[in-house]
């Protein structure tokens, strides 16, 4: 599941690039761009574990597997997955 959302987030990022390029910006402004991207992602990875240390999520007994799933996911919705919880 991470795998697949890791080749959406690339892909996604190719098509900004594609899509910069073809509005006529310069490699340095998609430089720019990307760098910007990649110290966001830093940034949050810095953060995270110290972000998590005070804001425990409250999970509900037995559906800890279920939650640490979808989180793992990047939280993008899923209409498979939806249809799947209501069962």
């Amino acid at each position: 599941m991470i795998a697949v959302s890791n080749l959406v987030f690339q892909a996604l990022v190719l098509i900004l690039v594609v899509l910069a390029q073809h509005q006529g910006a310069t490699s340095t402004t998609i430089g720019m761009m990307l760098g910007i991207y990649s110290g966001g992602g830093l940034i949050g990875a810095l953060a995270a574990s110290r972000l998590h240390r005070h804001f425990k999520p409250k999970i509900p007994r037995g559906t800890r597997p279920l939650a640490l799933s979808s989180l793992s996911y990047h939280s993008l919705p899923c209409a498979g997955c939806a249809r799947s919880l209501r069962r």
